[in-house]
């Protein structure tokens, strides 16, 4: 019978425009779905109000005769249909099981790019650690080499100082205790030289006691041994003057030999500073080198990391934009299947609604027929002879208005009732477009994803008063609404 299926359609159509109208006139600025979706609700309705006044006027016209090979048919089909939703229900189910074994296949391969990314990271990381720690090592191996030769030069300096302070002091010293020997010498010669006059003026005064002739000649004698002491005392003087002059000349040599040594040694020494200033210079040199060699090093990793880092970034990126774009798809296409199932769903529904009151009313058609077959066949004669097309109107006029019909339809028998007291395993395919924007408006503060990790966090639960329980903690509905009330419906189904 599709009178009630298109009553139930007129009735659902209307409700849901209710639902989706609700609060427009308080928006500034109204969403394009809200309005698409409240025009293809409006065609339906007017399409389904069109189809519902055809099928009035044809029954009107055709009375309760009912075609047997049209019933047959409409079994048959509903069985075909049966069989397509059941078909249908199990491609979902292996679909759903698919999407879940690729969703975990792409979790862990991300799984194992982070882990691999973490590794190249870490591993990054201890090669930057290990230059740095060699760089460390060289530069503390230069200092400790800079310190070293600075020691050793302060050593040599000071060594050679000392040495030089030694010769110094030594041949002062040397030089002292010559003077000193000259000195004493001299004195030692003058002191014979006084000694001598003496005995010669005391041998002389004896003589003059002696006898005058001896007088001469030991005056004689005397001048003599004078003049022989005499030069002998210049002998001895130009001997100690020679003397002097070869010590003086000695000591000139031994001053030169000084002066010359001391001036290789200076060489020497200053030599060894070219050299020790030259190594220095070298190992400062060698230190810049390696400093620059660890700088270079140092900003080569740097600029490796940066950009490895600005791959990585670029890499997550792209992945995060192609995770977005293929969660996007995959959304569009879990709504299309959403969607799609729900529309067949619906229509599988509708058509098991219509074939089971098809085949009651064909069932009461049939026993109305054996007891008032006679009064049937008189009144379709009257409709052959006088053929009379009743308008809408007329048919409201003459049978129960559509409003009545509406208001019959909507008890517990109806289709929507029927659809309504359904078990459900997803609240996320249970719950219609407008029913979405309504709870999300109403429940959820606008806010589409907390309503969709709730519908997740549901769905996940064992139990009704679990999911109760879970509801009064996080929210603070007031269960006299009609959102909630139309929510908490939906959960019951659930469970």
């Amino acid at each position: 019978m599709k009178k009630d299926v298109k009553i139930a359609l007129i009735i659902k159509d209307i409700n849901e425009l209710q639902i989706l109208t609700k609060g427009l006139h308080e928006m500034n600025d109204i969403p394009a779905q809200y309005l698409d979706l409240a025009i293809v609700k409006s065609r339906s309705l007017l399409e389904n109000l069109q189809q519902l006044e055809n099928i009035l006027h044809n029954d009107f016209s055709a009375g309760i005769d009912l075609d047997e090979k049209r019933l047959v048919a409409e079994r048959e089909a509903a069985e075909r249909e049966r069989i397509e939703a059941e078909r249908i229900e199990r491609e979902r189910i292996e679909a759903e099981h698919r999407a879940e074994e690729a969703r975990l296949a792409e979790e862990k391969r991300r799984a194992e790019e982070e882990a691999k990314r973490a590794e190249e990271a870490r591993k990054a990381e201890e090669a930057r650690k290990a230059a740095e720690e060699e760089a460390r090592r060289l530069e503390e191996q230069r200092r400790v080499e800079a310190e070293r030769l600075e020691k050793e030069r302060e050593a040599a300096e000071r060594a050679e100082a000392e040495r030089l302070e030694r010769e110094r002091i030594e041949a002062e010293r040397r030089a002292e205790e010559a003077r000193k020997a000259e000195e004493a010498r001299l004195a030692e010669e003058k002191r014979r030289a006084e000694e001598e006059a003496k005995r010669a003026e005391e041998a002389r005064k004896a003589a003059e006691a002696r006898k005058a002739e001896e007088e001469a000649r030991r005056l004689e004698e005397q001048r003599r041994a004078e003049a022989e002491r005499a030069e002998r005392e210049r002998l001895e003087a130009e001997r100690l003057e020679r003397e002097r002059i070869e010590a003086e000349h000695r000591a000139e040599e031994a001053r030169l030999a000084e002066e010359k040594r001391r001036a290789e040694e200076e060489a020497k020494r200053a030599e060894e500073a070219r050299k020790a200033e030259e190594a220095r210079k070298a190992a400062e040199e060698e230190a810049r080198r390696l400093e620059e060699q660890r700088r270079v090093e140092a900003e080569r990793l740097e600029k490796e990391r940066e950009a490895a880092e600005r791959a990585e970034a670029e890499r997550l990126e792209r992945e995060r934009i192609e995770a977005e774009r293929r969660a996007e798809e995959a959304r569009k296409a879990e709504e299309a299947r959403l969607a799609e199932e729900k529309r067949r769903a619906e229509e599988e529904a509708k058509r098991a609604e219509e074939a089971r009151k098809a085949e009651e009313a064909r069932k009461a058609a049939e026993e109305e027929a054996r007891t008032n077959q006679t009064k049937i066949e008189e009144e379709k004669s009257i409709v052959e002879e006088q053929p009379q097309v009743t308008t809408v109107a007329d048919s409201i006029h003459t049978q129960e208005s559509v409003k009545d019909v509406i208001a019959r339809e909507t008890d517990s028998n109806t289709i929507a009732n029927s659809i309504g007291n359904k078990k459900i395993t997803d609240l996320k395919s249970a719950i219609t477009i407008a029913d979405r924007f309504l709870f999300q408006r109403e429940l959820f503060g606008g806010d589409g994803e907390l309503l969709n990790k709730t519908i997740s966090k549901l769905n996940a639960m064992n139990s009704l008063e679990e999911a109760r329980e879970y509801i009064q903690s996080h929210f603070d509905w007031s269960s006299d609404r009609p959102s909630v009330v139309n929510f908490m419906k939906i959960l019951e189904r659930r469970f």
